[in-house]
């Protein structure tokens, strides 16, 4: 008889465009870098061959609603050879008032967002 494996990954979003930045002036919703990009395809380069390697094959990948964070996810889903990442908007840093000086979740572009936008 087989042993089922369970196997939970957190993975953080790639290198964002204003990384640099001092916190203050980071932006609410930026993309992530040529060289994020380049992070998420390694990642889920790696992710593949060890999920391979542990013979699992069950698949879920969900992302925060943040557009560097979507757009890792839906590049290493690439990589694993997936079409779906859901979003839950339960997976995100805490929108304190210390943060924002407003609430960002109505200044996420998730609703104007197409496929596309995900892709570098």
């Amino acid at each position: 008889m087989e042993d089922n494996i369970s196997l939970l990954l957190y993975v953080r979003h790639s290198e964002r465009e204003d990384h640099h930045l001092p916190p203050n002036a980071k932006a609410v919703d930026p993309k992530i870098t040529a060289h994020g990009v380049r992070q998420a395809e390694t990642t889920g380069k790696y992710l593949k061959a060890v999920l391979e390697e542990q013979k699992i094959t069950e698949i879920i990948i969900e992302s925060s609603p943040f557009i560097r964070c979507l757009q890792t996810a839906s590049i290493i889903a690439k990589e694993l050879g997936k079409t779906q990442v859901k979003v839950n908007f339960l997976v995100c840093e805490l929108l304190g008032n210390f943060l924002f000086e407003i609430n960002p979740f109505p200044l996420l572009c998730l609703s104007k967002m197409k496929t596309s936008d995900l892709e570098d």
